[in-house]
């Protein structure tokens, strides 16, 4: 055992005999001529800068080093282990000379070493050193020498050569010869303290440049033992920290370890938990809006959060208008709800857990607190949301640490959480009112700043006790939305609703309309029992209410005069005139952005003991003149009262009443044939349609075999509206016509068009008796008959006049190209074909109405109405065209041409087949023609037949449906739909010289499937 003890101690002095004689580093010790040398240094080799001089000498300040004597004079001994001695060189700095008996230049400089270091924050870029920061602050360490210059001297290696060591002692005693910073990435990074590259003054650890914005590398504070560094145990806890570096280069320390010169006086800084906080970003808010809590504390550190009622009871339910703020439901960063809420704390004087003193509804009150986790920077931004469930108060957030003891008194801020309002009013037409007439459009606006739903019922004459939504007044409940009429809150806190009441099946008399923030019915809003056993939960919603009181639309009238008679020759006027109410409808222009007025119009009805005027019945509408809601029309302006004959008149006015419709009208004012009725048109009758049992239905027959005549049809017409299903109203009024004396011309004639000679029955029809006719065919001849027949010999149109008298006066009419007549036409030819035979140059006609078209151009000189339509026996009736841009029926004249793509409406009193001649031009372009959005009269282009989705391809996105008209049957075809299957799909045909209707969404242009 003692050879043991004796040979490790030999190996102990030999390593030190070796460690004193030896150099300690071959590029720290090397000295330049003119170099610095530091007292305490040993083992320096001066080779160079005594450059073989045995002696250096040194001269005091104020000498002469050229003329004096040196004041100091030392051997060098061996240059190659040179020792800065700080017996021989204390208080002897500056520079010393190569002597050998006199100057021979410098040799080096000896610097009385210097070493401070101050403890430098990194955020502020100050001082710290004795001062206290805060867990999460990133530290680095300002070093103040002169020993700097060792790093120029030749050889040093920056990288090996470090010579400085900081050292930093923790509170408990350790001394630690690293510190950890965190990379971007949050992974923790060791900065070693040792092997210190000390190359300028002042230096720093590390560099005092952020790497990133308002970032920066160095000691950070709040590291933690985890390898990401944002979770765990923290490496530096709490309390003060000492700091020194020392410098051992070249054993300076060992032999010259005085403080402030090869060892820096200590410093301190002490580490501090940051108290934590909660903030709001709101002092309140109304229900609905949210607002944000930030905790502040330590970096990376859990904490709990929770809101608090205000007290420590936690008896609010969650339950709705009894719940607080919730955290908000989407996910957050550094966010879990529902966790740690047996965390205990502190509620003046008594122990409660978290989950203890939040609601349980709903999710087991999971919404209600959280644990969260602070950033680098020591907070967290937690989102809360409120809304028309939560009830109106003060609430507190509280938070305390998670790491904390049993108990902790939280830190905890204020939310008040306030109920908005709802307003609102009703206006008709623009004005602010509490009373409408049924039917009428009522504009509801106002406000909410509770909720971003207005909920809207009503409450009234045979409603439901709790309230009815004003669509299908079917009963609302309380927590079921869908019952009650929602409208959207805009962001500025308006909201509006276009009530339609001519839709709605309620009663006259006084209303109460509600309008809430919540999906409340009158019993909770108004805390009422509907019926006594069930319980009533009082509502915490915003709303209001205000009356409104529905009247009965009405008309008023008078006639003047009520009794006339009739003498020559002027007409008499007859003048209608009262007071129509509820008559209006409102909408919104979007075009124009404004709310506009519209007129719905009234209809009156003629009736006499036959005729009126000679007309089976007059019937028309007019609007009411706005704002007044009178109208006052003249009779005369729609017939010709000369023409009246004695007898009693009946006049009818019809108010359409709540839905503002007329539903019951002549069938003529059908504008066009719609697929959603049952009413389809007889070419041989007409008849007065109505909206009972269903639209549109058959009525009465008002012309036609059969028909009703005068005050039969008067009386039907009132059953009709009388009936239980129409809710039109009316008023009938009566004049009386004692005598009619005025003579007024009028006549007929048959046939009005044909192909030359046509010869022409006329037939007077004139009133007032007249005992003379005078005659003026157009064609340079007359005739004094009565009946005259009259054969025209040349093509052309023809006015026709007729005078006739009596001893009461005279009366002239004149018809202006009353009569055509053409070329010499085709010998008819009856067919029987109901569908043309593809690939013809025929039009196959059947009695009664027509509906056709040209499959192609036609030749010049055969394609005009007169030259193609010429043979046809129309039975006086015109030929029609339908403009679909103005919605008007347009006759075609005996010039008028005959174009494809046109859909023509030809009367005919037998079959009858049309020949056509078609143009051969191989450079033809193929035509097209405009469609407007509706209804429009199409013919088929081509001599064979296609499918309606080839033959409307042109108009693909913008045609609907088509149909047909079987003239052999008298009545529509079934419609082609585009996109259809079955009987309506748009595989189905469409047929040469047939003519269709075409709805269309949008205007378009229709192009020929054949030149």
């Amino acid at each position: 055992m003692k050879l043991r003890k004796c040979l490790l101690y030999c190996i102990v002095v030999v390593i030190a005999l070796i460690w004193a004689i030896a150099p300690v580093s071959a590029v720290t010790n090397v000295i330049p001529q003119g170099g610095d040398v530091f007292i305490g240094e040993q083992g320096l080799d001066v080779t160079a800068a005594v450059g073989g001089y045995s002696q250096i000498a040194w001269f005091m300040q104020g000498t002469n080093p050229n003329t004096d004597v040196p004041n100091a004079i030392y051997s060098v001994g061996n240059p190659s282990s040179f020792y800065v001695a700080p017996s021989n060189f204390a208080g002897k700095t500056g520079t010393w000379y190569r002597w050998d008996g006199s100057n021979q230049g410098q040799a080096f400089n000896v610097v009385d070493p210097s070493l401070t270091l101050r403890v430098w924050d990194q955020d502020t870029q100050t001082e710290v050193s004795g001062a206290k920061v805060p867990v999460g602050s990133t530290e680095n360490f300002r070093i103040e020498t002169n020993m700097y210059s060792i790093a120029s001297r030749p050889g040093f290696n920056p990288v090996t050569d470090g010579m400085f060591t900081i050292k930093v002692q923790t509170p408990d005693g350790g001394i630690l010869t690293s510190l950890i910073d965190i990379t971007l990435l949050y992974v923790n990074y060791q900065i070693p303290l040792t092997n210190q590259n000390v190359n300028s003054n002042p230096y720093y650890w590390v560099s005092t440049t952020p790497i990133a914005p308002d970032w920066y590398v160095g000691w950070y504070t709040a590291a933690m033992t985890t390898y990401t560094g944002i979770s765990g145990t923290r490496i530096y806890p709490d309390g003060t920290y000492t700091a020194w570096i020392e410098c051992n280069v070249n054993h300076i320390k060992e032999n010259y370890n005085i403080e402030g010169k090869t060892v820096s006086i200590k410093k301190t800084v002490t580490i501090e938990s940051r108290p934590v906080s909660v903030t709001v970003n709101k002092g309140s808010v109304k229900r609905g809006e949210t607002f944000s809590a930030t905790v502040s504390g330590d970096p990376f550190t859990q904490y709990v959060i929770w809101v608090k009622s205000g007290t420590c009871s936690g008896t609010m339910s969650g339950y709705p208008c009894d719940q607080p703020p919730m955290i908000s439901y989407n996910l957050q960063e550094g966010v879990m709800v529902g966790t740690n809420g047996d965390k205990y704390f502190d509620c003046s004087g008594c122990i409660k857990q978290v989950e203890e003193n939040v609601p349980f509804y709903p999710d087991d009150g999971i919404w209600y607190y959280a644990t969260v986790t602070t950033d680098v920077n020591g907070t967290r931004t937690i989102d809360w949301q409120t809304s028309t469930d939560t009830k109106p108060g003060t609430y507190s957030i509280a938070v305390v640490p998670l790491s904390s003891g049993d108990t902790v008194i939280p830190k905890f801020t204020t939310i008040t959480v306030t109920k908005g309002t709802v307003t609102f009013a009703a206006y008709v037409f623009g004005q602010q009112t509490n009373q409408a007439y049924l039917g009428e459009t009522i504009r509801l606006s106002g406000t909410n700043t509770d909720s971003t739903t207005t909920y809207l019922f009503i409450s009234g004459p045979c409603q439901s006790c709790a309230g009815s939504d004003l669509v299908y007044n079917d009963p609302v409940v309380t927590g079921e939305p869908y019952t009650f009429t929602q409208v959207p809150v805009q962001p500025d806190g308006t909201w509006e609703y276009l009530w339609v009441t001519r839709e709605n099946m309620i009663d006259l008399g006084q209303y109460y309309i509600y309008a809430s923030s919540k999906p409340d019915d009158r019993q909770a809003l108004e805390n009422i029992q509907c019926i006594n056993c069930s319980p009533v939960t009082p509502s915490c919603a915003a709303w209001t209410k205000i009356p409104f009181e529905f009247l009965q639309p009405k008309i008023t009238a008078d006639i003047n005069p009520k009794v006339l008679k009739i003498v020559c020759c002027n007409p008499v006027s007859i003048i209608v005139s009262g007071n129509a109410t509820g008559i209006w409808d409102y909408y919104y222009d979007e075009e124009y952005e404004e709310w506009v007025k519209d007129p719905i119009p009234i209809a009156f009805w003629v009736f006499g003991e036959n005729k009126v005027a000679g007309s089976k019945y007059i019937y028309d509408q007019i609007d009411v003149n706005c704002p007044d809601d009178t109208f006052s029309f003249n009779l005369a302006s729609y017939f010709n009262t000369l023409a009246l004959q004695p007898g009693t008149y009946k006049v009818v006015l019809q108010h359409p009443m709540y839905n503002h419709l007329l539903d019951v009208i002549p069938e003529d004012w059908v504008y066009y044939p719609t697929w959603d009725t049952v009413w389809s048109g007889d070419p041989n009758k007409e008849y007065v349609i109505t909206s009972d049992p269903v639209r549109w239905s058959k009525l009465f027959l008002i012309d036609g075999t059969g028909r009703l005549v005068g005050m039969q049809a008067f009386q039907a017409l009132i059953n009709g509206i009388d009936a239980q299903n129409i809710d039109d109203t009316y008023q009938v009024l009566e004049f009386k016509v004692e005598s009619n004396t005025a003579v007024i011309a009028d006549f007929s004639g048959t046939p009005t068009t044909g192909a030359k000679p046509l010869t022409v029955q006329f037939t007077d029809i004139s009133t007032g008796t007249p005992n003379t006719w005078l005659w003026n065919f157009g064609d340079g001849t007359t005739s004094v008959q009565q009946n005259p027949l009259h054969t025209y010999q040349l093509e052309g149109s023809y006015d026709v006049t007729l005078s006739v008298s009596n001893a009461m006066g005279s009366s002239t009419t004149t018809k202006t190209d009353y009569v055509t007549v053409t070329s010499v036409g085709p010998t008819p030819t009856p067919t029987g074909t109901v569908t043309p035979t593809p690939g013809t140059n025929t039009i196959d006609l059947w009695p009664g109405w027509n509906f056709v078209s040209t499959p192609k151009t036609l030749a010049d000189g055969y394609n005009t109405a007169s030259e193609v339509f010429g043979g046809v026996n129309t039975g006086g009736h015109s030929i029609y065209l339908y403009d679909a841009s103005t919605g008007i029926w347009t006759q075609m004249m005996a010039d008028s041409p005959v174009k494809p793509l046109d859909g023509i409406w030809i009367y005919s009193t037998t079959t009858y087949q049309v020949t056509l001649h078609y143009k051969d031009d191989p450079l033809a372009t193929p035509p097209t023609k405009q469609m407007y959005t509706g209804w429009n009269a199409i013919g088929f282009s081509d001599t064979t037949q296609a499918s309606a989705k080839d033959t409307l391809t042109s108009v693909v996105d913008q045609w609907s449906q088509t149909m047909g008209f079987n003239a052999a049957l008298q009545s529509y075809e079934t419609s082609i739909i585009n996109g259809g299957s079955g009987s309506h799909s748009d595989t189905n045909p469409m047929y040469p010289s047939k003519g269709y209707w075409l709805y269309m969404r949008g205007p378009g242009t229709l192009a020929a499937i054949s030149a």
